[in-house]
This record gives structure tokens, C-alpha cells and sequence, in this order.
């Protein structure tokens, strides 16, 4: 159950391509389905961008459990928090136009009622959101995962979302630390609605997408569920798996979740456009998104804005990392290699993802070997 293309997968951005070396191809695809394998996930999809030898994409395994479908590279698969790159993007569009500061804070830009209920909401910045060094809680909790599990359907609010913070205090004080907190990201989608008479999706898919080209990607409105060509994405209570495809896309808002639908090939190509400052008027904006600083959270050594910085088993990557119900989901650009590298897995199980996800990262190094 292996799907590939090399020629076919080729913008017209991409130089022209060279070729892959003898036996990358083999060699990633053997990679992928050993590691699935070992990991005990469904399937796999990766999508690589080289700047000599061009596009490739791989999947492996299947895409729905019961009907032992292949997983083929035209599935897409609900991507989670790599939101958050696309939301900070759109954020500094508005910074740039003079419409939105950085330093700006959430009381300057949200209604009283709102603002109220975020604690030093005159204190922290839109600088502090993006970079998670706000102190807000994570509205993320054990009793919020288990309401959605028990009602995938429900269309979440801000207010709700809100809700679930009161009582909790800051977690520090404003820029004291790095906090990795959805509740931050939420917030930036209200800051980008009441600077626009569109909503946040729509700023999204028009201002960042659509000047990409991206024909696969898709922020679906709350209260349609449904991921036309999906691959199911799936989670494991006990020794069964549960297929969780159609939670809400509200449910996590501008923070990812199930906001994001969309394909490893989409995601590569949109990285690279944002790491090439294609999406901005300043070529500092791209410097201020990598402005890093030390995080404190698995997976992330550093962040920036919406962009992670970190080295594993010595390869340096930049981009952003995704989990939600059913999915793990990883962008990242690889420095050493010049490369884009981007996929996803459909399911869950974080710990066993990021052994995966390193031995797509090794494999795809292969290419300058």
C-alpha cells in the first residue's frame, strides 16, 4: 500500500528539477513503511521540496481503517496547530499595513466584555500572543478534551473557550517565560476580526492562501464537520481505535484543531513562501517571525512567531508542529539541506510520532548524500 509521484508533483515555482540521487526514492518509501510499521499507525504522507532535485511525495498504509483503503498523497488530513504560522502571518500583513501594532495590547484591541475576562489583558501585547510569553492558560484542559470527545459535534465559542481559563490566574506574569497556550492564538483570531470586516478564516484564505495557490487547503465554517478526501484520523482508547475525522472545526478556533484541512504538498509550498518573505511587503518581517527565544515544551527549543526552532538528533529544523484528534502533523524546513519537508500521520499518538517523524527528517537528509 505505497503511493509516490516525482515530475507530477512539481510547481512552477521549483527550479528545474535534477532528479533524485539512485535510491532515495526506495529508500524513503522503505523508511516510511518500516517506521509505520513499528509505530502502529494507519498511514503516513510526506511531501519533500529539494532546491536541486525538486518535488516527491510518498504515502504509505491506509487511509480509512475499515474499508483498508490506501493511503494515497492526494488525502488531506486535518493539520492542528501548523495553523498558527498561518495565523501569525496574517497578523504581521496587518502590522505591516499599519493597521495592527505589535505592541498593541489585548485590552486596545477587543471590546471591554471580552477583554475583562483575560487577565492583564492591558498588560500583554500582541508581540506576547504570538510568541506564547503572554502567561494566559490554556483553555486546552483535561475537562475541555473530554467534553469534546463526548460531543464532537458541538460549534465552540470564544466565550467558551474563555470560560474554561476563569478561575485559573495567570500562568506568569506578562513576557516573564515561554507558555505554549492555544488561549493566546484564539485571542489573535478576535484581534485580526475587529481590524477587518472579514472573519478570521476568510483573512486566511484570501491573503494567505489563495497568493500561494494553494488548491487543497481549507478552513471549513463551524458546524460542517465533514474533510472531503480526508484520510480518517483516528485515536486509541485502550486497544481499540476511534475514528475522530469530524470534530467541529470550531473546536479549536485559530489555534489549529480541526480548523486546518489541508496536504503535506500544500503545507511545503506554503512554508517555503513564507520563509522566502513572498507573503510580505518587508523582508524584516520574515526576520521578526525567527526572532527566537527559548520555549519550554516537547518538541519546540525555541520559538518565534508561529514558527518552532529546533534541532533533532542534529537536524535543525524551522516551522511548526500539529496535533489533534486523529492527526499529527509536521512543516518544517530544514536549513543544513535547504529543504521543505512536511506530513502527517493519522493518528494521535504523539509519542510515538515524533519517531517518525525523525526518520522521514533523516531519510529526506539522504538526498544531498
Amino acid at each position: 500500500m505505497v503511493a509516490w509521484c516525482l515530475a507530477a508533483c512539481t510547481s512552477e515555482e521549483s527550479p528545474p528539477p535534477v532528479g533524485f540521487p539512485d535510491g532515495f526514492e526506495d529508500n524513503m518509501m522503505t523508511t516510511m513503511e518500516t517506521t509505520i510499521a513499528e509505530a502502529n499507525v494507519p498511514g503516513l504522507s510526506v511531501h519533500l521540496i529539494h532546491p536541486e532535485h525538486g518535488e516527491w511525495s510518498g504515502a504509505v498504509g491506509v487511509a480509512s481503517l475499515g474499508e483498508g483503503d490506501p493511503l494515497n498523497v492526494s488525502h488531506r488530513d486535518r493539520a492542528g496547530s501548523v495553523l498558527k504560522t498561518s495565523v501569525a502571518v496574517a497578523v504581521l500583513q496587518h502590522v505591516e499595513r499599519g493597521e495592527l501594532s505589535l505592541d498593541d495590547t489585548i485590552a486596545d484591541r477587543l471590546d471591554d466584555a471580552l477583554a475583562m475576562r483575560v487577565p492583564n489583558a492591558d498588560r500583554i501585547t500582541i508581540r506576547m500572543l504570538l510568541r506564547h510569553r503572554s502567561g494566559i492558560a490554556d483553555w486546552v484542559t483535561q475537562d475541555t478534551i473530554a467534553t469534546i470527545v463526548a460531543d464532537p459535534a458541538h460549534v465552540w465559542t470564544i466565550d467558551e473557550q474563555l470560560a474554561a481559563i476563569e478561575g485559573l490566574g495567570p500562568v506568569f506574569e506578562p513576557d516573564a517565560q515561554f507558555g505554549y497556550s492555544n488561549t493566546n492564538y484564539n485571542l489573535l483570531g478576535e484581534i485580526l476580526e475587529s481590524v477587518s470586516t472579514r472573519p478570521w478564516r476568510a483573512i486566511l484564505e484570501e491573503d494567505v492562501f489563495a497568493p500561494v495557490g494553494l488548491t487543497e487547503t481549507s478552513l471549513p465554517a463551524p458546524g460542517d464537520p465533514r474533510c472531503p478526501g480526508c484520510a480518517r484520523g483516528y485515536i486509541e482508547q485502550g486497544s481499540e481505535r476511534i475514528d475522530f475525522t469530524e470534530i467541529d472545526p470550531s473546536m479549536a478556533g485559530a489555534a489549529g484543531g480541526h480548523a486546518l484541512v489541508t496536504t503535506p504538498r500544500d503545507l511545503s509550498l506554503l512554508l517555503r513562501a513564507v520563509l522566502d518573505g513572498k507573503l510580505f511587503r518587508d523582508p524584516q518581517t520574515v526576520a521578526l517571525m525567527k526572532d527566537f527565544a527559548p520555549a519550554s515544551d516537547p518538541g519546540i527549543d525555541e520559538y518565534g512567531m508561529g514558527l518552532i526552532h529546533s534541532t533533532y538528533e542534529g537536524i535543525e529544523v524551522v516551522g511548526h508542529l500539529g496535533g489533534t484528534a486523529g492527526y499529527q502533523t509536521f512543516n518544517l524546513y530544514l536549513p543544513a539541506h535547504a529543504s521543505y519537508v512536511s506530513g502527517f500521520i493519522n493518528s494521535d499518538v504523539q509519542e510515538r510520532f515524533y519517531g517518525v517523524g525523525l526518520a522521514v527528517l533523516e531519510a529526506a537528509s539522504s538526498a544531498d548524500r
